[in-house]
């Protein structure tokens, strides 16, 4: 494994930005066997709206390298990250408005990316729960799910129409979704992806990310 050193640049970001130790992936297979092509110690870790990141180091070129040259990056032991070059390049799709690096994730049977987009201010009291926000001052973000077919090469949107049509795989639970009188409504969306997702992960027959030969960022 290589090992890049970055030192920070607080010309570029201001101090109180995070840092870590982060671990970038140029394949599938070694996002699932944790065997990173490149550990860059230390990096600015750029927030740029609330679930988009890039990674910044004094030479340009690594910082490049870290845009460009990678399917995902991990920072530490903790968070997973999808690069959106990766899904533009290699997925047709609901992929035009993702920029940066956004959360990921996965298992060896399917993926999903998550980005966050400000539906209102402040916060409604009905959500504070469900939206993890602590008070009403708080902005009002919603969740937005990214699945990642590998079959067909393409990332869809989770809409209620789309949705619908992830859930063909699973009838009982399309008819069960489809039987909720607010089945527009976007928490009972999110549920029922999530129930998606287990399903899958449980599925014997399902195929593996790996069966597909998925493509990689070069």
């Amino acid at each position: 494994m290589l090992v890049a050193l970055a030192t920070t640049s607080f010309q570029v970001v201001a101090q109180s930005e995070p840092h870590d130790t982060v671990y970038f992936f140029k394949t599938w297979n070694q996002m699932l066997r944790l065997k990173p092509k490149v550990m860059v110690i230390d990096p600015v870790i750029q927030q740029n709206s609330h679930d988009e990141f890039e990674f910044i180091a004094v030479d340009p070129k690594l910082t490049q390298s870290m845009a460009n040259k990678y399917i995902a990056a991990r920072i530490g032991d903790g968070d997973w990250l999808i690069n959106s070059e990766y899904l533009k390049m290699c997925f047709e799709g609901d992929v035009r408005r993702l920029n940066g690096y956004i959360p990921l994730f996965f298992n060896d049977k399917m993926a999903f990316a998550v980005r966050a987009a400000i539906c209102g201010w402040p916060v409604p009291a009905s959500d504070i729960i469900f939206y993890g926000a602590e008070d009403e001052g708080e902005p009002f973000y919603r969740p937005y799910f990214y699945y990642l077919d590998f079959a067909r090469g393409k990332v869809t949107l989770v809409t209620q129409s789309s949705l619908a049509g992830l859930l063909e795989d699973y009838h009982d639970l399309k008819m069960r979704y489809e039987g909720m009188r607010d089945y527009k409504n976007p928490e009972i969306i999110e549920d029922y992806f999530y129930r998606y997702i287990d399903r899958i992960s449980q599925d014997d027959s399902r195929p593996r990310i790996l069966d597909f030969n998925p493509s990689t960022i070069d």
